[in-house]
């Protein structure tokens, strides 16, 4: 969760965090109102950090999501303009701003300690969990097993995201006030 939400700590470090929280908030909670009352609100620092992380996640992967389809032109562009597709990739980790920089920039280092390009790019559709992404993805799988012209099949998965995020924009602009009520 914590690498999903891109919070630059350990999971020992993370933990240690919300033991200290818990411990801090019991003795608050048994000296003001007693043990179980104390055991109760030491539970609240568990529970929050979980909304918060899962926040983070969903924010990020919006962020992502709306990022893709640029990130798809770039990739088709380099790609057009004779890039090999690790090459591709490096570009985009240059030029897209966070959080696709970093994850490509992610993607980049897996690959150059030894990780296989299609396995450094699932790692990466893993982390971030989006649907549009695992379709990028298979699509280059698929490409580079069977060949083919991966520029326009990348070119038309980011015309097909393209619409599907103007879509949900409409959608929410037309239920905001359903769910406001």
């Amino acid at each position: 969760m914590l690498l999903r939400a891109d919070l630059p700590m350990s999971v020992g470090e993370f933990t240690a965090l919300l033991l200290l929280l818990s411990a801090l908030i019991f003795v608050l909670g048994t000296w003001r109102a007693g043990v179980l009352v104390g055991l109760l609100t030491a539970a609240l620092p568990w529970v929050f950090a979980v909304f918060y992380l899962k926040q983070r996640q969903t924010r990020r992967r919006n962020a992502f999501t709306n990022q893709l389809p640029d990130v798809l032109t770039l990739l088709v562009g380099s790609l057009r303009a004779g890039y090999g597709l690790s090459q591709a990739i490096e570009l985009v980790a240059r030029e897209i701003p966070d959080p696709s920089a970093k994850e490509f920039q992610r993607v980049m280092r897996g690959m150059s300690l030894g990780l296989p390009m299609q396995k450094a790019l699932e790692a990466m559709a893993e982390r971030i969990e989006s649907d549009d992404l695992d379709l990028m993805v298979t699509a280059i799988g698929v490409q580079y097993e069977m060949g083919g012209n991966l520029s326009s099949v990348l070119e038309n998965i980011s015309d097909t995201i393209r619409q599907r995020v103007r879509v949900l924009r409409e959608v929410m602009v037309l239920t905001a006030q359903q769910r406001l009520t």
